[in-house]
């Protein structure tokens, strides 16, 4: 899957943030850079969940297919320029493995035998490792809250779905491979918060949470649908959400 315009368009967000960051370091006379290693947990939306049924003057067919990655742990650091009034610019980047896990089910009985007969089901399963990489850049401002430093953050982000991919052939020649793409860009909004301890030494530990809403590309799905999909397509695109908590160290430079 290329990179579609939303996704070039955030790439040039965050180099436009990046630029602004190296103006501030040109030109303010007091700022400073922290670095914070973190590690955390990600939480992410299936990708394709979808359900059909069809009731037919002869047959009730249905089918439920879903393409989920699992919760990960992930682990990355972020880089943040700020001044004396409490402003900063971020950039962050972090990496998780996850469990790829795809299931295609469907059910299919005559409608004069509901009830009477079990229906004629079939399902296919697949899983495998896959790998998700999530990127940020944004502003964010220092707030005193009680002894802890509150810092509210609006960005941008973009998040990155590694998913392996099987390109296998039926016996008639017709592909009865993976439906996915191998990999899935998805950019996004984020918002979230930081809340920093006391500094010691130029050290604060830091407690952290993430909400990403972005729009994913699931156009491909249609292409090759697998057999029995009783002619419902998967829906074109769908919202991605990714929540992420983490805990790291800032070290204030």
């Amino acid at each position: 899957m290329t990179a579609s315009t939303p996704v070039r368009r955030v790439f040039k967000t965050l180099a436009a943030l990046l630029t602004i960051a190296f103006i501030w370091s040109a030109s303010a006379s007091a700022q400073r850079f922290s670095i914070t290693p973190f590690g955390g947990y990600l939480r992410i939306d299936p990708i394709l969940r979808h359900d059909t049924q069809f009731n037919g003057f002869y047959t009730i067919s249905s089918s439920h297919e879903e393409l989920v990655l699992s919760n990960a742990n992930v682990f990355g650091a972020e880089l943040a320029l700020w001044r004396v009034r409490g402003w900063q610019v971020y950039l962050d980047g972090g990496y998780a493995s996850s469990r790829l896990r795809y299931r295609y089910a469907t059910s299919i009985i005559n409608a004069e035998l509901v009830g009477v007969l079990p229906p004629a089901t079939t399902e296919q399963i697949r899983a495998d490792i896959a790998k998700i990489l999530v990127l940020g850049a944004g502003l964010q401002r220092r707030f005193d809250f009680l002894s802890l430093g509150l810092m509210p953050k609006l960005g941008v982000g973009l998040t990155q779905l590694q998913l392996p991919k099987r390109n296998d052939y039926c016996t008639l020649g017709s592909d009865c491979g993976d439906r996915w793409d191998s990999r899935y860009n998805v950019p996004s909004v984020v918002l979230g918060f930081d809340l920093r301890s006391p500094s010691f030494s130029s050290v604060s530990a830091v407690a952290s949470a993430k909400l990403g809403v972005g729009r994913l590309d699931t156009s491909g799905f249609p292409d090759h649908p697998p057999p029995d999909s009783f002619l419902y397509e998967a829906p074109s695109s769908r919202w991605l959400y990714t929540r992420q908590v983490l805990f790291g160290i800032a070290i204030n430079l």
